[in-house]
């Protein structure tokens, strides 16, 4: 959903900065590494993935790769195959053989982000990055488009800092919260609060 008082972004309005603030287990991930599939496909665009730490990039990973196996083999393009980045030494990179369009995976560190330009970068769990201030510097020159994507993590983090200006409508703003998850219910998050502490 997109936060009260902005407009859905149009295709004119693409390539633009986008903040999302989600519960867990949305499926915000999944929608944004099917977006970028479609872009690379159709439109050979680059892409990075970057996220906490190598098992989170090999889980975004492991997700495209079930997408591709998806596909119909007509649909995909020169070089993609549904083996493609399945490889034993867990390739995080998958390529098309004409050289046009990518997608990357990186985890964080302080040089994330830096080198070629990328049509968009996806920062999966920004509030979690320990060097999210220098990931996101970085990635703010090599992308029109950063993705922000995380659940919250207290008010001392780059994410939070980057949510004060999705408030003053220079970054576009989704919230995704859990009662608009079609399993949760009154019942479900009463009994979340009990097996949780206040903090």
């Amino acid at each position: 959903s997109i936060q009260d008082g902005q407009k859905p972004i149009e295709k004119r309005d693409w390539p633009t900065d986008i903040f999302v603030e989600k519960s867990r287990q949305m499926g915000v991930s999944w929608m944004i590494i099917w977006t970028y599939l479609y872009w690379y496909i159709f439109y050979k665009y680059d892409f990075l993935i970057i996220s906490k730490d190598e098992g989170e990039v090999e889980t975004c990973f492991g997700r495209l790769r079930e997408m591709i196996e998806l596909l119909p083999e007509w649909i995909l393009p020169p070089g993609l195959t549904k083996k493609s980045g399945t490889t034993y030494h867990k390739t995080l990179e998958i390529s098309r053989s004409d050289g046009k369009g990518s997608i990357e995976g990186a985890t964080q560190s302080k040089n994330a982000g830096r080198g070629s330009t990328k049509h968009s970068i996806f920062l999966d769990e920004m509030a979690f990055m320990p060097w999210a201030t220098e990931i996101n510097m970085s990635c703010t020159s090599a992308t029109p488009c950063r993705i922000m994507n995380s659940t919250p993590y207290g008010t001392t983090n780059e994410y939070f800092e980057m949510r004060k200006k999705s408030y003053q409508g220079y970054i576009k703003w989704f919230r995704f919260h859990w009662t608009e998850h079609p399993l949760y219910d009154a019942t479900w998050y009463e009994d979340q609060c009990k097996k949780r502490t206040k903090t």
